[in-house]
């Protein structure tokens, strides 16, 4: 999955905090059931542009077309998962 990460320092307290997101984009069909509210889904990278996400020099087009990448449905599966009590 493609995610950002910025480390930085909170110039009123001093802190050092890194931070983490997770890169989404628009929902393939299947995860648009599961996110069916907010129709989106995390960016999942084939190897080739993993590699090229964390190794390249990226402009900020390329960033924006690797961001939206949507992997295909057929090459996913979803499981359902049960509350057990």
């Amino acid at each position: 999955m493609a995610g950002i990460w910025q480390p930085w320092t909170d110039k009123e307290t001093g802190e050092y905090v890194e931070s983490f997101a997770i890169v989404t984009t628009k929902a393939n069909q299947l995860m648009g059931q599961t996110h069916n509210t907010k129709k989106r889904m995390p960016a999942i990278l084939n190897d080739d542009l993993a590699y090229e996400w964390l190794l390249g020099d990226l402009g900020e087009d390329r960033i924006f077309e690797i961001a939206g990448t949507q992997h295909p449905a057929e090459e996913m599966r979803s499981i359902r998962a049960y509350k057990c009590i």
